[in-house]
């Protein structure tokens, strides 16, 4: 069980950015963006996933805490950075037609 928590934490985060960037309006930002973005939403979301954790079960192993934490972390700031990006890059693109 533990391996597959491992695996969800580690591979979570970039899958979930990817699929978020599916569901952004054209322009899409880069993949490398998407994944740096998953990779850094990760970390932050382990972080937050263990203090979850250990807030709300103490004695409970924390594993499911820090992989659903690692890969909400990385959906949810590959979501605002990359919407904020599209944003911008759509009023770039208006105020210059």
């Amino acid at each position: 069980m533990m391996i597959l928590l491992l695996a969800i934490a580690i591979v979570g985060p970039f899958v979930a950015a990817l699929l978020v960037r599916t569901l952004l309006p054209v322009p899409k930002p880069g993949v490398g963006l998407v994944l740096l973005l998953g990779l850094a939403g990760g970390i932050g979301g382990l972080l937050v996933g263990f203090l979850l954790g250990l807030a709300i079960t103490p004695n409970s192993p924390a594993g499911p805490w820090l992989a659903g934490g690692a890969v909400v972390g990385g959906a949810l700031l590959t979501w605002i950075v990359s919407s904020a990006t599209s944003k911008h890059r759509v009023a770039a693109q208006q105020a210059g037609s």
